[in-house]
């Protein structure tokens, strides 16, 4: 099946290349500077035929057919520009075009180019640091992999392809962290979809914000936040991605648009396919001298949608979004060897998004979006046998499952619906307000026969329900002609739910839990200050009370070994924050950038789990502390070779001073918070040919390296514990290829270079050296 595709796609590939005809090419340059604009949408119009400019500012458009055409040159926050030429058979013309730049929004929100944005969020008075997808996407690598090569960040993954995987920010991990997709929060209703599900070309930038979260989002969270921004499709296109790795892993990912400019109506559809296998060779870290070949740990995701919107009505546009989501995960042991665990999920999901400028007042801007997700998850657990290690089977000995005191056979039904309203009001060219509403709406009804007859009740009877509301009031003002800029910002949290009360520590009684409801108001606030001393230097001081109120599973558990726990409290933290920047453009428009950031954190009433090993519940549990400080340079060395440097040091501990609700002395008081590392960093040089291979072609050379320090996952309490994971060097080292002014790519590296054994998430082992291959090919479009 993956070979025929692959056939396909080469021969479709070369089809499409291979028809004789004239082209046009040149350089796209802004009118102001002569700088080379990068992301220009060139078209021939009365075609589909386009191209968008490179980093140098070079497009070229071929396949052209004879004849008299308009040339249109088009990047949102230029104005349009236009030249007419008459094309024979094999003849190629050069055009350069002078773009003027326009403001096309208000000043809170700037409508530009693809650099210029980047900017424009980087300038924000918030600790944020911006990676442009764009300049990866010809990569064989996910998500996770882009976003642990930032300063401050972290993967923290429990395996390889489709396992547990959690995105660390300054400590904050896992729930603390919201996700958001072009300012939206995820929420697919189990959660076992993610952003590392999403293919990259799908990605334009990618937002990591380390303090305080812009009140445009709403949601809640401690600090930490990622904003995926997807791309847009200003012109008919069609992309096509195919990557192969070890361990039998591959991706296989289409994005289709097509636009009616005259009634203002695009059409999109799009998706992709991946399966793992991940059965690499791990040493086990619990059995020593123990090899341990995973053999029961495939993945399998697919994802699909289609897309409409409306740039011509009322609204400037509406926009409609269909996902639909599979997805596939076998259950690898490390401490045990299980054979036949599974846990899948559907999600069928519809969106809404409007905008409106100009919302029956010249200043006042208006974003509405709906997501209404109805998700099942299923958890497989009928074997009625175990097995070791060493191949010996034995009958369970609770007579049916391997994981837990009985089998499970699940079918729960998640609703998570979300909605936010967004007004965004320009009093003046130096100021304005923004008020956001974000509204949630989840149940969650658990299903399982298995489950009924070991607790001798119906949990389908056990259907819990939250309601939360989050208002955000926003002031922002710059003074001193910008030099100096103030956000100021409050919120309120409304926050209630119902489900069921329940022994966390099992009492077997037989009797279904009583039912409770819990309310829960609380006020957070922010402030946050830039100040340019000159243009390449810049500060940024910020200080927020954040909160982060408990999610479904936390509250109601999941009607199986994760009990209610109605009565826990949101989390709250206090974070400071000071920054330094300096950045510089050279008349070579070579770039050199330093960062420093230092940040303190108190956290109060963190939500943990506990429980007895047989039910498990979460409790409010803990005060912890985080102070460090990240830094990061990044250099254009010569107009071919660039390098980054960063470092990450994190000190959180606990401390609480007694146990909860006790006079008992906490003897963890003091330690480093376990399974967080405290020490870690990247460095990476990129070199770029020019034409090696022939004319608008490119070849990259890159090295990467990361270092993490060792640390514990479990207490410190002694020297000589063993509950350590040893620190570790990783490189990866590759090549990519460009053809065709970036419409061809191959690109193919050997990540763990070096074939290291690393571990992660409580010691779990990662995969060794993995090769990777990727094809890449823009059929046509931007």
């Amino acid at each position: 099946m993956l070979k025929n595709i692959l056939l396909f796609i080469v021969f479709a590939v070369g089809f499409i290349s291979a028809s004789p005809s004239g082209e046009v090419h040149g350089i796209i340059l802004t009118a102001k500077t002569g700088e080379p604009l990068e992301g220009v949408n060139v078209s021939i119009e009365g075609t589909v035929l386009g191209a968008a400019s490179d980093a140098d500012g070079y497009y070229r458009i071929v396949g052209i057919p004879a004849g008299e055409y308009t040339v249109s040159a088009y990047l949102v926050g230029y104005e349009e520009s236009q030249q007419t030429i008459e094309i024979r058979v094999d003849q190629s013309i050069k055009l350069t075009f002078h773009l003027r730049q326009t403001v096309l929004s208000s000043s809170s929100v700037l409508v530009l180019g693809h650099r210029e944005e980047i900017e424009a969020v980087r300038k924000q008075p918030f600790s944020v640091s911006v990676i442009d997808a764009q300049a990866v996407q010809a990569r064989a690598i996910d998500l996770n992999e882009v976003l642990s090569r930032a300063a401050g960040v972290q993967l923290r993954q429990a395996g390889g392809t489709g396992s547990e995987s959690r995105i660390s920010i300054r400590g904050l991990e896992g729930k603390q962290v919201q996700v958001f997709i072009d300012g939206r929060p995820l929420n697919t209703p189990d959660g076992t979809f993610g952003i590392n599900d999403i293919p990259l070309i799908f990605i334009k930038r990618i937002e990591v914000y380390k303090g305080i979260i812009p009140a445009r989002f709403g949601g809640n969270g401690l600090g930490g936040a990622i904003n995926v921004v997807m791309n847009e499709y200003e012109t008919d296109y069609l992309d096509l991605g195919l990557s192969r790795q070890s361990f039998n892993t591959n991706n296989i990912s289409t994005v289709f648009v097509k636009n009616f400019p005259a009634p203002g109506i695009k059409v999109g559809a799009g998706g992709w396919f991946t399966f793992a296998e991940n059965n690499y060779t791990m040493a086990s870290p619990f059995q020593p001298g123990l090899e341990i070949n995973r053999d029961h740990d495939a993945f399998t995701s697919v994802v699909g949608a289609v897309s409409l919107s409306f740039s011509k009505l009322w609204f400037d546009e509406i926009e409609l979004e269909m996902p639909i989501l599979y997805g596939k995960k076998e259950l690898q042991g490390v401490q045990q060897n299980i054979q036949h665990a599974q846990s899948k999920y559907q999600a069928y999901v519809g969106a809404l998004a409007m905008d409106k400028t100009g919302f029956f007042h010249e200043n006042l801007d208006f974003n509405y979006s709906l997501i209404l997700p109805l998700g099942y998850s299923q958890m497989v657990d009928t074997s009625r046998y175990r097995y070791t290690f060493q191949g010996e089977r034995f009958l369970s000995p609770s007579g049916i499952g391997e994981l837990g005191f009985s089998g499970q056979n699940s079918d729960n039904r998640i609703f998570e619906g979300s909605q936010r309203i967004n007004l965004n009001l320009d009093k003046s060219s130096t100021q304005s307000y923004n008020l956001n509403l974000s509204s949630r709406y989840s149940t969650f009804s658990p299903e399982d026969p298995l489950q009924n007859e070991y607790l001798g009740y119906d949990i389908s009877q056990q259907k819990s329900k939250i309601v939360s509301n989050t208002l955000g009031l926003t002031h922002e003002i710059s003074f001193l002609g910008g030099r100096l800029a103030n956000v100021v910002g409050g919120k309120h949290y409304a926050f209630y739910s119902e489900g069921y009360e329940s022994d966390i520590y099992g009492s077997g009684s037989g009797q279904p839990p009583a039912k409770t409801s819990n309310f829960v108001g609380e006020f957070g606030f922010n402030n946050g200050i830039r100040l340019r001393l000159n243009e390449q230097i810049m500060l940024k001081f910020s200080y927020e009370r954040a909160l982060r109120l408990p999610t479904a599973n936390e509250l109601y558990g999941d009607g199986i070994f994760l009990q209610p726990s109605p009565d826990i409290k949101p989390e709250s933290s206090h974070n400071f924050h000071a920054g330094f920047l300096f950045d510089k453009l050279d008349s070579h428009y070579r770039r050199f950038q330093i960062e420093v950031n230092g940040f303190y954190m108190r956290l109060n009433d963190m939500i943990q789990l506990t429980g007895n090993g047989i039910t498990n519940g979460y409790v409010n549990l803990g005060e912890t502390r985080i102070v460090g400080a990240d830094a990061e340079i990044k250099a254009d060395v010569t107009n071919n070779l660039y390098a980054y440097l960063n470092a990450t040091y994190q000190d959180s501990r606990d401390i609480l001073e007694f146990l909860p609700a006790t006079s008992v002395p906490n003897p963890t008081e003091g330690l480093r918070v376990p399974n967080i590392p405290w020490l870690f960093g990247n460095l990476g040089v990129e070199y770029t040919f020019r034409e090696l291979f022939g004319d608008n072609q490119k070849t990259k050379v890159y090295l990467e390296s990361s270092y993490v320090e060792e640390f514990f996952y479990g207490w410190e309490v002694s020297n000589n514990q063993n509950l350590r994971i040893p620190s570790s060097t990783e490189h990866t080292a590759g090549l990519e290829f460009s053809f065709n002014a970036n419409t061809f790519f191959v690109s193919a590296e050997i990540k763990n270079l070096t074939n290291e054994r690393t571990y992660n998430i409580f010691n779990n082992p990662l995969p060794g050296r993995i090769f990777a291959i990727k094809l890449r090919r823009t059929i046509f479009g931007k």
